[in-house]
């Protein structure tokens, strides 16, 4: 192996630096029930529970109703007899 690349220093303090962070701002992890051992820190007064607010009734509005109109034609013309015929002998 050779040298190491400046680049390489770069990401590699980029990455160290994230972990870091991460590190110091993310939230502590959920108590487990039933752990023991007393390393766990209880709280000298419980966390006050927020009360939902409330909500204001909804109210259903009439859709309006379609009422048909007139049937749909049928689609398929009936030709008109033709007037003239010819006759030819």
């Amino acid at each position: 192996m050779g040298r190491i690349r400046t680049s390489t220093w770069v990401l590699l303090a980029v990455f160290l630096g994230t972990l870091v962070l991460y590190l110091w701002v993310k939230p502590p992890p959920p108590a487990a029930a039933g752990a023991s051992g007393g390393t766990s820190q209880e709280s000298s007064s419980p966390a006050p529970n927020p009360s939902p607010t409330p909500s204001p009734p909804r109210t259903r509005t009439a859709s309006p109703t379609i009422e048909p109109t007139a049937p749909a034609p049928s689609g398929t013309a009936t030709p008109a007899p033709s007037a003239s015929t010819s006759a030819t002998s």
